[in-house]
């Protein structure tokens, strides 16, 4: 099934499903926790003890939910939202505001400090965002490897001592002596 930009987007932000993205959005409109669970994962027992408790246990196990659900009524009750209200320029204000110190900003220049980054990143993505992640520390990795290599292949240039002090060039001149002296003899 495809989804809208939205939905596919709210899922990549807050690392859900789509089924809990539909939740999200009944719950946010209004919807008690149980009408939209058994609205949106149709739960195969009736009673209502049963599918409160597991609605609660979803909202428990994924808190991405609480904080969607949370995002939605804010936009709704008349936040600060953008003019599209997509997800990508909510979060694009929310970087706005936070404001980077420099020590962060300092760490983040060093390849060290990118990989740190993006091993703390790792464990709260999923899917393509996580395998995107792993590649990116994988090719750091892999430059950080290849200016090691770079210094250790350093070319070392030899500059020759006169000829007259070089053992090669002693050792030819003895060869030819010998050898003129064998053809005298002869």
């Amino acid at each position: 099934m495809t989804y809208s930009k939205r939905v596919t987007e709210l899922q990549r932000i807050y690392s859900l499903t789509p089924e809990d993205v539909f939740f999200c959005m009944l719950v946010a409109s209004g919807a008690t926790r149980q009408e939209a669970y058994a609205a949106i994962y149709r739960p195969t027992t009736n009673g209502t003890g049963t599918i409160a408790s597991k609605a609660n246990a979803l909202q428990k196990n994924k808190p991405g939910i609480s904080q969607l659900i949370e995002a939605i009524q804010y936009q709704r009750s008349g936040g600060t939202t953008t003019k599209t209200g997509s997800p990508k320029e909510d979060t694009a204000q929310i970087a706005e505001g936070n404001k980077v110190d420099k020590k962060t900003l300092d760490t983040f220049r060093s390849k060290d400090g990118i990989l740190e980054g993006l091993i703390k990143v790792l464990p709260s993505v999923t899917g393509k965002d996580k395998a995107a992640v792993l590649i990116q520390i994988a090719d750091l990795q892999r430059m950080k490897q290849e200016e090691n290599k770079e210094e250790a292949e350093q070319v070392v240039y030899y500059h020759p001592v006169s000829c007259f002090r070089c053992a090669l060039y002693a050792e030819h001149k003895k060869k030819q002596k010998e050898e003129a002296r064998k053809d005298a003899d002869i």
